[in-house]
């Protein structure tokens, strides 16, 4: 049974008296089109790509002592089996979380608007392939938790288990040829409406102001009709690495 749709973004506002850090998230629900097939996850991987562009660029302005938010970050992933998210989340530092979710929806917004540069993606598709690579070797060693979670998510969400052979060889088909087209295709409708939803949960202690649905949906209203300016050029990285396997 697929998410019910609604055409709105919605907002939520919640304190607890247990949590000890604010946050705050966007995030959108969409039908998957497809899936278990070579396009699919293909597909998967132009999303991966696309966060790990985004992230990239969120995890420098996090090393800025003067940056709103300790952390921001982007993903994507399975909901239900019919459904999946696209996501934000920012951990605000203390009276910030409307300007941290702000500042890291603008990154998004710039990416949605200017796209991403190839030397971007090559470093992330190393990183990608990197990654799998190590699993790959790990896999006579990986822990039964990993595998038992994996199994997990096939039950309840249709997560596709091919295996990490399986994996590793898709992989290395599939990473090095996908191009800035593609990840900036995935980029223009990336959190975006229908099926949007932004919420924030702040601690409830003296002293700590929480957000409203109006001071998000202002945030919200802000980053949707802003025009950003174009990141600085940067140069291609693609000759002086090694070349793809």
């Amino acid at each position: 049974v697929p998410v019910p749709a609604h055409v709105e973004t919605l907002y939520g506002v919640h304190t607890d008296p247990e949590q000890t850090f604010s946050v705050a998230s966007v995030l959108t629900k969409r039908l998957e089109r497809e899936r278990d097939s070579n396009r699919a996850y293909r597909e998967n991987w132009v999303q991966r790509a696309l966060a790990g562009v985004i992230n990239e660029r969120l995890a420098d302005l996090a090393r800025d002592p003067g940056a709103p938010f300790l952390y921001a970050g982007v993903g994507s992933g399975r909901m239900t089996p019919l459904t999946v998210q696209d996501s934000a989340f920012v951990s605000g530092k203390e009276g910030r979380v409307e300007e941290a979710l702000e500042v890291a929806l603008r990154e998004v917004q710039r990416v949605r608007q200017h796209g991403i540069s190839e030397a971007e993606l090559d470093r992330v598709r190393r990183n990608l392939l990197s990654s799998l690579e190590q699993s790959w070797k790990e896999r006579h060693t990986t822990s039964s938790k990993s595998n038992l979670q994996e199994l997990l998510r096939n039950f309840t969400n249709g997560e596709t288990v091919p295996g990490l052979d399986v994996e590793w060889a898709l992989g290395q088909r599939y990473l090095p040829g996908l191009t800035v087209a593609e990840v900036n295709a995935a980029a223009t409708a990336f959190l975006l409406p229908p099926g949007r939803v932004v919420t924030s949960v702040v601690p409830q202690r003296e002293g700590v102001v929480p957000p409203t649905a109006d001071s998000l949906r202002a945030v919200i209203d802000r980053i949707d009709a802003e025009q950003t300016e174009a990141p600085g050029a940067e140069e291609a990285i693609a000759e002086l690495l090694p070349a793809w396997p």
